[in-house]
């Protein structure tokens, strides 16, 4: 189990004294009683400043140690600790003033920069400073068991340096105008930077551990191969815990272990001022180890070169948790009963290729549900699930529609919405016809109030609508802080009404109307809005979106309603709601279970776990496993609970917890 320190540590040419209070021992001895194994610190900042008196690159002006960084990996490598050298790849202000021509550059001339200025991968730069710097630092420092590369990246459009200007122009031909083009040809001059990294490393050090971050991200499986493990960045500061939600659940089935990055800072990255409490630091851990993860805390060393005692106590008594824990955790690896299929965006304006929001706030909303489930690209095969959950925010296409019609004939049920109807009509059961048409019908027969398309492309009431309120009984709630205006935003194919053909069972006749007081839309005008046909279901509202811009209950608890139609026997049921999250592994002896209490101040935006966490009461568990289960017990503590049956569930009632509970499982072949 990898308990790692990411210790960035950047610090300008003109700062003074750097390292000045550092004690190698002392470092590496508060690192070692924290239960820290592995270390990753800068060798290089994104600054260009290198930590030790080097030959080919630019050693920070004021070092108070010039072996600053080769007596930090020295000492750490006597304690058994494992250093990986951070090298900022992607941002070099030394080198930029001394070649401008090599930076990154967007179409008006203009240098990009995050703080320090980004330099282009078409450039000499990769060839005549990164990997001669590298090698340097094998030979200067040795023991390092590898490289942490930082910022593989093109910021933003900044493809028209000089010489991605000359790329562009030899690889691209007509098409070197294309700004989407351009971005694809960013990532792959990226990709091909980085091999040629690794290559000169491998050549020196076979057994390096190398990284490169932003390299592998979900969308781009062609780069996995380049590293042996994947980390997954700060949830506090990038997307918040629903993106470490959906990001490790893409990489986790893919065959190489995932390391969750959080950090020990109340809010942004560059926030060293703030540490968050110890119940906040344990409940990141405990999330990002229940999702199947190893850990790594972030954390920045004070320019003279130490470390915080409290921050390292803090961080200590949780590492202390993890080692108590690691003979459940080593050889478990995460339960699988369902697929959330998720598009990719990709190309400009967006930096690399990313999850669309939908799929961040789908994958919360099925953790909190309890559902056992990994991502899946729409272009990828679906493996055999139980269940399949397609969000839809686009019509399929052909390929994704032959794998769900495929899904469903081997017995596998289907959850989609929104758009998701478009060219599976026959899957669902329902006709789709055009809005306009749809309206001129309704017009010609009376039977509905008339309608207008708004600028969004969704059917709204006009002004002189009015309609009762929704029949009671239906799964759909009225939504309180919806009013007239926003009730159209529930309504999102853009394109069809939908029809119920012969066979198909409507759960949902219409949207209940938000208001009984006028002016209220009138719910008749909608048509059906839930339908099921044998073991698909489809919702024409955007649930997970709605669930993102409201975080309202209504959407999950309609979400329960039709997950609990398609998988009535789930892997975990718990009493617990949404308070807490359980994820179920497999063990070589039976199964692990976390249970997780999400306590978070806010749903649907950058969030933060409460402060101090308060104990929750008794929770009653149901197993659905195929195996009969003897034995149930707390660990670390190694309290055995009561198991009972159930109607073929394995059921118990765990005490009581505050932010983590870990269950092992024993399946009967054991005893």
């Amino acid at each position: 189990m990898i308990r790692k320190i990411h210790l960035d540590f950047h610090t300008r040419s003109e700062v003074p004294d750097i390292g000045a209070g550092f004690d190698p021992e002392r470092f590496a001895a508060t690192l070692a009683d924290a239960h820290v194994n592995m270390l990753a610190t800068p060798g290089k900042c994104q600054f260009g400043n290198t930590y030790f008196g080097t030959r080919v690159g630019h050693p920070h002006p004021h070092l108070a140690q010039s072996e600053f960084f080769p007596a930090t990996v020295a000492a750490c490598v006597r304690r058994g600790i494992r250093v990986q050298a951070y090298f900022t790849l992607g941002l070099d202000d030394v080198t930029a003033e001394t070649h401008p021509d090599w930076r990154q550059l967007y179409k008006d001339g203009r240098c990009a920069r995050w703080g320090s200025r980004h330099m282009c991968f078409a450039s000499p730069y990769i060839d005549e400073v990164v990997i001669p710097e590298a090698l340097e630092m094998l030979e200067r420092c040795p023991g390092i068991c590898g490289f942490w590369f930082d910022i593989s990246l093109y910021c933003d459009g900044s493809f028209y340096s000089p010489f991605f200007e000359q790329a562009a122009r030899l690889r691209l031909g007509a098409k070197a105008d294309d700004v989407h083009q351009r971005w694809l040809l960013g990532r792959q001059l990226i990709r091909e930077a980085c091999r040629r990294i690794d290559a000169a490393i491998h050549a020196r050090l076979p057994e390096a551990e190398n990284y490169y971050n932003s390299l592998v991200i979900p969308g781009e499986p062609e780069n996995l191969p380049l590293q042996p493990c994947h980390e997954v960045e700060n949830p506090i500061l990038f997307g918040s815990p629903e993106y470490m939600t959906a990001a490790v659940r893409w990489l986790r089935n893919r065959g190489q272990p995932v390391v969750g990055l959080v950090s020990r800072f109340q809010g942004p990255w560059m926030d060293p001022g703030t540490l968050r409490t110890e119940d906040q630091l344990r409940f990141d851990v405990a999330r990002t180890l229940a999702l199947g993860c190893h850990i790594s805390m972030g954390d920045h060393r004070h320019p003279d070169g130490s470390l915080t005692p409290e921050v390292y106590r803090r961080i200590g008594a949780v590492y202390a948790d993890v080692v108590r824990c690691e003979p459940w955790l080593e050889k478990a690896a995460p339960c699988c009963e369902a697929i959330l299929l998720t598009e990719i965006e990709r190309g400009s304006p967006h930096i690399l290729p990313s999850l669309p929001a939908v799929t961040i706030h789908a994958a919360r909303l099925l953790e909190e549900s309890g559902l056992q489930f990994d991502l899946r690209s729409v272009d990828e095969p679906i493996p055999t699930v139980p269940l399949v959950v397609w969000p839809g925010q686009r019509p399929a296409g052909e390929t994704l529609r032959a794998s769900l019609r495929q899904h469903l004939a081997r017995g596998g049920a289907l959850l989609a919405m929104d758009a998701a109807a478009v060219g599976l009509e026959e899957l669902f059961g329902v006709k789709l016809l055009p809005w306009q048409a749809a309206a001129t019908a309704a017009a010609t027969e009376g039977s509905t109030p008339k309608t207008e398309i708004s600028d969004h492309g969704h059917v709204r009431g006009t002004a002189d609508d009015r309609g009762p309120a929704g029949p009671a009984g239906h799964f759909v709630r009225s939504l309180p802080e919806l009013g007239p205006d926003d009730f159209p935003r529930l309504i999102t194919p853009a394109a069809p009404l939908i029809e119920p053909l012969p066979g198909t069972r409507v759960l949902a006749e219409r949207l209940p109307a938000v208001s009984t007081e006028p002016p209220c839309p009138a719910a008749k005008a909608i048509g059906p809005f839930i339908v099921q046909r044998g073991q698909a279901i489809f919702c024409a509202a955007p649930l997970f979106l709605e669930a993102l811009e409201r975080g309202a209950p209504g959407p999950a608890e309609l979400l329960e309603a039709m997950l609990q139609r398609l998988l009535p026997r789930p892997l975990v049921r718990h009493s617990g709601g949404s308070t807490v999250a359980a994820h179920l592994h497999r063990s070589p002896d039976g199964y692990v279970l976390h249970l997780v209490h999400w306590a978070l101040d806010r749903w649907g935006k950058s969030v933060n776990s409460a402060r101090v966490f308060p104990p929750l009461g008794p929770i009653e568990v149901r197993l659905d496993l195929p195996e009969p289960v003897v034995r149930v017990t707390l660990q670390p503590q190694g309290t055995v609970l009561a198991v009972r049956r159930d109607a073929g569930d394995c059921c118990f009632t765990v005490p009581g917890m505050r932010i983590w509970q870990m269950l092992e499982i024993t399946r009967e072949t054991q005893e």
